[in-house]
């Protein structure tokens, strides 16, 4: 017997001698049944992982295939590249080879992929199946290593993955030796948006809708990405507002800005001099 790369041959030879007492028939019906065992050893430990020390081993129902006649060796391997153990025969007396496919169905487990965070972005796989974006959940084969990476959104950064057996920047990998479940997070960019105040002896203030600008003494405030925000600009008294610079759109006093970058605009007032009554003439 003969311990190869990655299959056990045994092929008898006419130098063997018989064991004593019996025919030779006997002797090959012996050989036949010890290739088989050992066949079925090689397959069987190829298929399956081997057992922690204190697991306790068992088998199913042996299962004997026909092949050629007077079995002389045997090979175990992928033969048809799907992933699973095969057999192959050698028939000493028939002089063929028989080839026995390995038909076992797969387990497959269900990948699926959530999102999380106040941004957005999607997460795609390879090998295909998850395009999460609309398809957050797929099967896979036992075994198969899934790559999966994640794309923020504009405006979005991503910040992280959990769940996954290894994490490189923006990529996860996962090995589906069961039902997995991973969570890539997304974050909403923020941006500033500054006021500033022009004229020539001129005042006011200007104040956001939502509370965040009062400027007088604020004159900054941060913003998630695509949030729309409407300034108002108030002269002081004696004063006119004369306009607005670096909106998007403007209305009056009014000012709208979305902060899809940070983005400064500046209000304008004009100071209107008082009004001097005429000067009194001088008595004659």
């Amino acid at each position: 017997m003969r311990l190869m790369r990655d299959r056990l041959l045994w092929t008898p030879t006419r130098k063997e001698p018989l064991a004593q007492g019996r025919r030779g028939p006997d002797m090959t019906r012996n050989s036949t049944s010890l290739l088989l065992l050992v066949a079925a050893t090689l397959f069987l430990s190829s298929a399956f992982p081997s057992p922690a020390a204190a697991q306790t081993v068992s088998f199913v129902t042996r299962v004997d295939y026909a092949v050629g006649a007077n079995p002389s060796s045997v090979a175990v391997g992928d033969f048809n590249g799907d992933g699973l153990q095969d057999l192959a025969v050698a028939n000493f007396n028939s002089n063929t080879v028989s080839v026995l496919i390995n038909n076992t169905v797969a387990a497959l487990n269900t990948l699926t992929v959530n999102k999380a965070g106040t941004g957005s972005g999607s997460v795609t796989s390879s090998p295909p199946g998850i395009d999460c974006g609309a398809t957050c959940s797929a099967t896979y084969t036992s075994g198969t290593v899934v790559t999966l990476t994640a794309t923020p959104a504009s405006g979005s950064t991503f910040t992280g993955w959990s769940g996954c057996d290894t994490v490189s920047g923006t990529t996860c990998t996962v090995t589906m030796s069961a039902a997995r479940s991973v969570t890539a997070s997304f974050t909403l960019q923020r941006f500033t948006l500054s006021v500033n105040k022009a004229g020539i002896i001129g005042g006011g203030t200007v104040t956001s809708s939502d509370g965040g600008i009062n400027c007088g003494p604020t004159c900054l405030a941060s913003y998630t990405s695509g949030t729309t925000v409407t300034l108002t600009a108030t002269p002081a008294f004696g004063n006119v507002f004369t306009g607005w610079s670096g909106c998007d759109t403007v209305s009056g006093t009014t000012c709208t800005v979305t902060m899809s970058s940070a983005r400064s605009v500046t209000a304008s007032f004009l100071g209107i001099p008082p009004i001097l009554p005429p000067p009194i003439p001088p008595l004659l």
